[in-house]
C-alpha cells in the first residue's frame, strides 16, 4: 500500500496540560509515514520550557516531531500558514491544542483520499465528538457536513467544520494562498470559503475522527467579544462580493445577516450564562444596530436564551438523548 507523506501541523498558546493531549493522541496514531510539526506561537517562557520539555521526551519515541517557537504571537492563521511553509507532507492535515484525535483518524483519512479519482483536488473530513467540561458528557455533533460542491453545500446550509477533521493537499494549501492572516477569527470558515471560491468538492467520513473540549468559562478567541465582532465583520466584508456573485444581492444580504446573527447570538448567550453583562451589552448592542432595531432580532435572541437554559438546567445524559434523536429523525 502506498503511504504518501502527511503533515499535522499542531498550534499551540500557553495551555502545556491540552497540548501534551493533543501531543500525545498525534504520535500514537497509527499511520506509518506522519510528521508533526508544533508551532508555539510566543507562549510565556516558563510554558515554552514545558513545550520544549515535552518534545524532547517525545522524541524518543517518535523522531518526526519539530517544534518552532515564533518570536512574536502571530496568531492562528500565520502560525499555521508557517507551519505548512515548515513541512514536507503531501498532504496536510491540522489539530489544535485543546483537541485529540482518534489513533486511526489520518489512516481513515488517507484510505479515503487514495479512494478519490484525483486525491489532489479534494477535500476529506470526518464527523468528531464534542466532549463538554467539567461535566465530561460526551455527544457526537449533529449538524450536517460538507459534501460534494463546497459552494453549493455552503450557500444552503449552516457550514460546521472541524480543524482536526481535514485532510487535503498541499496542490490545493498552494492554491487559495494558505490561510488570512489579517483574520482575527472565523479562521476554519474563511478555508472553507476559499475551497469554494475555487469550486473545490468535498468526501465525508460520517464516522468521529476527533475529539473537541468545550470549556464553560475557559476564555479562547471564539469567546473574546471584541476580537470575535471585529472578525466576524471582516470575514463578512471580505466574503460579501463573492456571495453577492453567487446568489445575488438580495439572497447574499439575508445570508450574511443571517451568518452574523447565528454567531453572535450564541455568543451572547453564552455570555449571559456566564454573567458577563458587559461583554453581553457590546454584543447586543451591536446586534441592535447591524439588525436595524427590528423585532425580529429580540424574538431570536429570547429563544436562543430560552432553548439554552432549558439545555442546561437539564442533566447531560437528557441532552445527548434528545441530539441522538435530533440526528436520526433528520
Amino acid at each position: 500500500m502506498k503511504y504518501p507523506l502527511v503533515s499535522l501541523i499542531i498550534t499551540t498558546y500557553n495551555r502545556p496540560k491540552e497540548f501534551y493531549s493533543a501531543l500525545n493522541s498525534a504520535i500514537n496514531q497509527d499511520y506509518p509515514n506522519l510528521e508533526i510539526i508544533v508551532i508555539d506561537d510566543y507562549s510565556a517562557s516558563s510554558i515554552s520550557d514545558s513545550i520544549l520539555k515535552i518534545i524532547d521526551t517525545i522524541k524518543q519515541i517518535h523522531q518526526e516531531v519539530t517544534l518552532v517557537r515564533n518570536e512574536r504571537n502571530l496568531g492562528l492563521s500565520a502560525s499555521r500558514n508557517r507551519g505548512v511553509k515548515l513541512s514536507k507532507g503531501e498532504f496536510i492535515c491540522f489539530l489544535d491544542d485543546d483537541d485529540i484525535l482518534l489513533n486511526t483518524s489520518i489512516t481513515t483519512r488517507v484510505n479515503k483520499l487514495l479512494e478519490i479519482t484525483d486525491p489532489y483536488e479534494t477535500i476529506v473530513h470526518s464527523n468528531w465528538q464534542i466532549i463538554k467540561l467539567p461535566n465530561n458528557a460526551h455527544f457526537t455533533q449533529n449538524k450536517p457536513l460538507v459534501s460534494g460542491k463546497i459552494r453549493n453545500f455552503i450557500l444552503s446550509n449552516w457550514l460546521v467544520t472541524h480543524s482536526g477533521t481535514i485532510i487535503f493537499s498541499r496542490k490545493i494549501f498552494d492554491k487559495i494562498g494558505g490561510f488570512d492572516e489579517d483574520l482575527y477569527s472565523s479562521v476554519d470558515h474563511d478555508l472553507w470559503m476559499n475551497f469554494a471560491k475555487y469550486n473545490l468538492c468535498a468526501e465525508t467520513i460520517n464516522s468521529s475522527l476527533a475529539f473537541s473540549f468545550h470549556f464553560l468559562k475557559r476564555k479562547s478567541i471564539v469567546n473574546d467579544v471584541r476580537t470575535r465582532i471585529l472578525g466576524i465583520e471582516y470575514f463578512l466584508d471580505k466574503w460579501a462580493p463573492s456571495i453577492y456573485c453567487w446568489i445575488g444581492s438580495k439572497k447574499g444580504k439575508k445570508y450574511i445577516n443571517n451568518y452574523r446573527n447565528k454567531v453572535l447570538i450564541d455568543l451572547l448567550a453564552n455570555k449571559i450564562f456566564q454573567f458577563d453583562l458587559t461583554n453581553s451589552k457590546v454584543i447586543f448592542i451591536h446586534l441592535l444596530n447591524k439588525n436595524k432595531f427590528s423585532y425580529t432580532i429580540f424574538i431570536l435572541i429570547f429563544i436562543k436564551i430560552i432553548f439554552k437554559l432549558f439545555r442546561n438546567l437539564l442533566p447531560d445524559k437528557v441532552v445527548i438523548f434528545f441530539r441522538y434523536h435530533q440526528k436520526n429523525l433528520q
